[in-house]
């Protein structure tokens, strides 16, 4: 297989919001009829986590085998029900990295993939984790806003070999976790379009296909991050774009779950809008999605333009130039943009005393992290 291009069998399909995609993940998991795969950062006890450890046991007593990962810190408070079900025969649940005191720093490195497989032909990735912040039946619209990419296509087998190494690794020398991957499929993932991973700093197939896509963009460059803290590098290559008549415009929540990355996001405003940049907060929902426009390429996933995601977690996007996933994708844009608030460069200059000294602290305190951990 060429390794820069991808042949769909079917277009990849942009699903927006808990009540559009959790519903369709849960009925593809009970028509599993061979394989579930499941890796996820972010697990918490609810009324979506038992419906989908209900299908997982309803599956597993069909003869489906079960194969999850499930990041140790972001799961913290379900470690017990894993032990419940890892008792049946065919299921089998992994924790990654526990807390470990002789780890040290590498104790941030996290598995923030969030990743459904069946019977290696459907797969769907994004950013929703497995709990009721991001769908419950209950209730009509989810507390936080996500998106999903449902993809059936000939690389999937692939992704398995991925996912099955992770899983191998999984228990055995934490360390072996914080190395490139390795292995026969390795060249998979030096694409641009495609599935794009970051398993490893010097071997991020993520960021190195959004540098790519920055360097060259000539249009249009939309992004939509849930938690903004961008390295220098994209600062420089947003303010360059953006003086030379590129259309940059950020799409950033401005309601969080996180107070202090709110503060931290705003820390660049200032250059961004002097140079042209266009900002919009949407403070109706948490905006928790990732999603990338770039031309006409685009990529959604679990990556965040911070810190924690370019140099720490594992991390899978999904990456495609098919016409009909990006006019999805800017169409999920407009839409979020009609009822975000833009944020006006004179607003902003204006803006209360207190919130600028708030910025300003947390962008310090936020460097002096990762002068830190370097």
């Amino acid at each position: 297989m060429n390794p820069t291009s991808t042949s769909l069998c079917t277009p990849p399909r942009l699903l927006v919001d808990g009540s559009s995609f959790y519903p369709e993940i849960l009925d593809t998991l009970k028509q599993a009829t061979k394989s579930i795969l499941i890796e996820n950062y972010l697990v918490e006890d609810g009324e979506l986590w038992g419906s989908v450890s209900e299908t997982l046991l309803e599956a597993a007593d069909a003869g489906v085998k079960v194969f999850c990962i499930f990041d140790a810190f972001g799961s913290l408070g379900l470690h017990n029900d894993f032990d419940r079900l890892s008792l049946h025969p065919n299921i089998s649940i992994k924790l990654f990295n526990p807390i470990h005191i002789g780890l040290g720093f590498h104790n941030l490195r996290r598995t923030h993939v969030k990743l459904f497989i069946v019977d290696e032909k459907i797969a769907y990735t994004g950013g929703a984790g497995i709990t009721d912040s991001f769908y419950q039946p209950s209730r009509a619209l989810s507390p936080w806003s996500e998106v999903m990419v449902k993809v059936e296509d000939q690389s999937i087998p692939e992704l398995c070999s991925i996912f099955t190494w992770k899983f191998n690794a999984v228990g055995n020398k934490p360390r072996s976790l914080f190395i490139p991957l390795k292995g026969p499929n390795y060249i998979f993932q030096k694409r641009m379009v495609g599935w794009l991973y970051a398993h490893h700093f010097s071997t991020h197939w993520i960021k190195r296909a959004f540098y790519k896509k920055l360097s060259s963009a000539n249009r249009r460059i939309w992004i939509n991050s849930a938690y903004f803290f961008p390295t220098r590098k994209t600062i420089r290559f947003l303010v360059k774009k953006a003086q030379q008549g590129v259309d940059v415009r950020l799409l950033l929540p401005g309601v969080t779950d996180v107070v202090f990355m709110k503060y931290l996001a705003r820390g660049r405003y200032k250059k961004l809008l002097a140079a042209g940049v266009t900002i919009h907060e949407l403070n109706d929902r948490f905006l928790h999605s990732k999603v990338i426009l770039i031309d006409d390429w685009a990529t959604l996933g679990s990556f965040n333009l911070d810190v924690f995601s370019f140099r720490f977690n594992h991390e899978l996007n999904f990456a495609s130039t098919d016409s009909c996933f990006v006019s999805d994708i800017e169409g999920f844009f407009l839409s979020k943009l009609q009822s975000a608030i833009e944020i006006k460069p004179h607003e902003w200059t204006n803006r209360q005393l207190l919130s600028k000294l708030l910025e300003r602290i947390t962008y310090r305190v936020a460097h002096f992290f990762v002068k830190l951990i370097k």
